[in-house]
């Protein structure tokens, strides 16, 4: 059996009404403490204290509406100075103040509070549903199952949602695949017997025929504009020729009116230039150095120059033309040689193809021994007509072999994406098998679980308030998750001859403090137990004496299940009660003031905290 522990002494010094040092001492044979003050002595500064020092919650302070925590500070003191201390037979357990947070030593205690406000007494018997069991689930101590039921909550949401976009996806690749199946004609049995044959064809043979066909088609317009630059440079060949010819004509013509040599025009332009330009004797003749007068000599060489000009003109006009001439020669002799390279080329590209007759024979005709570049190219060009039908409906099977294997590459791919997307789906569906099934495992064990429990709890309520209300035909407490509703826990009870009511449609304000008073102890008791302090903090404003009396019987029947219950009440009638008991520690408090904060005023000794320190 777990030992109990026992708590000492509880000390508080500058922690919001705690001015001074207090230190409240436990009777260490005692279990109960009740602690009675009017209203603003204290009582909330020690609740909160307790609550603060063992849980994660501010007390008090978290019932107000933007309260601020800095707030626990008492007035006039500095942080360093805030502690909260509590002495138990298993150790010492503090709390100290960094900045506006509690830093506790050590981290966690191994103790429990569970603690219960009038307002909360109020809360737990009229809350809706909902509310209850999000006051009540932390008893369970279910989170860690509560995740793992949210995380297969999201995995099957988000697995449905995916199965859903992977199924219409595949639905519109499927009907792109039919509406291709029905462009073809609707062949064979059905889109997908259809898409099947199409893709067990061998591309391969399709594809190398298309890169022949596509060869030949670039040889032959590679031919055929090496034949069209063939005929142009013919042509201007025989325009220059012509030219050449005319030129020439004149030249002579101008040659036998003149009597005059043509070769003669370069040695006088020498003549001149060098009588021009270079320093010499001007009263003798620079070649036999005999007397001579050279301005006269410029003279007669410029007048013969003059003369010689329009022969000039027609030597350059000649040479021009004649140069021009053998120029188109050249080129003409070079788009022979490349359009019989591009002919030979044709021949190779074509060979493979499936040759008409008349295809053939031109192709044989190209390639007759004894062919001369020229004469090749003369019968490539009388058959161009014939080859340049041919191939155009060489380019045409091209056109079509080409829309044939994109198609064949759609189908593939859509196909494979179809496959995909059925595999993808079967997995998903799977998936979401799974993660529905385990779901609804864990949701109906978790739920069965907290109704088993729900039915323990519900007969320890029951028993207790029976305790508090014998023969008053009030009871048969029964607590249940609400069938269709998500986290919500339903609380109904007999009202005389009719079960199954909800309490607060006809129980008195007292039988519901009271109801709520056995739902916190036997959830208190069946979840924490030994290690747990019970704070009920002035619970009990609305009960009459006698059920007061029932209540503090009950309190000491549980109490040896609890490490301590601590109880405050400004209700002048308990400390009339239970001022000379026994069982309970009575703590009475002074009247507050800032400078004394709050003080005990020891009944049994007649002497306050103050006088004690």
């Amino acid at each position: 059996m777990t030992q109990i522990p026992h708590l000492l002494a509880l000390e508080i010094n500058a922690f919001r009404g705690a001015t001074r040092p207090f230190r409240l001492a436990f009777d260490p044979g005692k279990r109960i403490t009740l602690i009675f003050g009017d209203n603003g002595t204290g009582k909330t500064t020690i609740a909160d204290a307790l609550i603060c020092l063992c849980t994660d919650q501010y007390g008090s302070l978290d019932d107000k509406s933007g309260a601020d925590k800095g707030f626990l500070l008492a007035q006039g003191h500095e942080p360093e100075e805030l502690y909260i201390q509590l002495d138990t037979d298993r150790g010492t357990f503090m709390a100290t103040l960094a900045g506006k947070k509690l830093k506790k030593t050590p981290p966690t205690l191994p103790l429990t509070l569970r603690h219960l406000r009038r307002s909360s007494v109020i809360e737990l018997a009229t809350a809706a549903p909902a509310q209850r069991y999000e006051q009540l689930a932390g008893y369970f101590d279910l989170s860690g199952i509560v995740k793992s039921e949210e995380a297969l909550r999201n995995l099957a949401r988000n697995t449905r949602a995916e199965r859903e976009q992977v199924t219409r996806a595949l639905a519109g690749l499927e009907n792109l695949l039919e509406v291709t199946w029905k462009n073809e004609g609707s062949p064979g049995d059905g889109w997908e017997a259809w898409v099947t044959a199409e893709l067990a064809k061998d591309p391969g043979a399709e594809q190398a025929k298309l890169n022949a066909l596509r060869a030949a088609g670039q040889a032959w317009e590679r031919a055929a504009i090496a034949l069209e630059k063939l005929h142009d440079t013919r042509e201007q060949g025989v325009s220059a020729a012509e030219t050449r010819k005319i030129s020439e004509h004149r030249l002579d013509e101008l040659q036998s009116a003149s009597a005059q040599d043509p070769g003669l025009l370069p040695l006088l332009e020498k003549a001149r230039h060098y009588l021009s330009a270079t320093p010499h004797d001007p009263q003798h003749c620079p070649l036999c150095r005999q007397p001579a007068d050279h301005a006269r000599l410029l003279t007669e060489l410029q007048t013969r120059l003059d003369g010689m000009n329009t022969l000039r003109e027609a030597v350059a006009a000649a040479d021009a033309a004649r140069a021009e001439h053998e120029r188109l020669q050249t080129l003409w002799q070079g788009s022979l040689d490349s359009l019989n390279t591009e002919i030979t080329r044709l021949l190779d590209t074509t060979a493979p193809l499936d040759n008409a007759a008349a295809f053939t024979e031109s192709l044989l005709a190209l390639q007759a021994d004894g062919l001369t570049p020229r004469r090749r190219a003369d019968i490539f060009g009388e058959l161009h007509p014939t080859l340049s039908g041919f191939l155009q409906g060489k380019s045409l099977e091209a056109e079509h072999i080409s829309k044939a294997l994109d198609q064949y590459n759609l189908l593939f791919q859509n196909w494979r994406a179809v496959r995909a997307g059925r595999d993808e789906a079967a997995a998903t569906a799977t998936l979401l098998d799974a993660a529905e099934t385990a779901l609804r495992v864990v949701e109906s064990t978790r739920k069965e679980y907290i109704e088993n429990e729900l039915a323990a709890i519900s007969s320890e309520v029951d028993a207790l308030f029976q305790a508090l209300h014998p023969g008053e035909h009030i009871g048969d407490v029964q607590l249940f998750l609400k069938e269709k509703g998500k986290n919500s826990l339903e609380l109904t009870a007999r009202f005389h001859g009719k079960a199954g009511v909800a309490p607060q449609s006809l129980y008195s304000e007292s039988h519901l403090d009271t109801l709520a008073l056995c739902i916190f102890l036997a959830l208190a008791k069946r979840y924490d137990g030994a290690s747990t302090i019970l704070l009920l903090d002035d619970v009990l404003g609305a009960c009459d004496e006698a059920h007061i009396g029932r209540f503090m019987q009950v309190l000491q029947e549980q109490a040896n299940y609890f490490a301590h219950i601590v109880l405050t009440t400004h209700d002048r009638r308990w400390l009339e009660r239970y001022g000379s008991s026994g069982d309970i520690q009575l703590v009475e408090l002074l009247p507050w003031s800032l400078k004394e904060g709050v003080g005990i005023l020891n009944i049994e000794h007649g002497m306050s905290n103050f006088e004690v320190a």
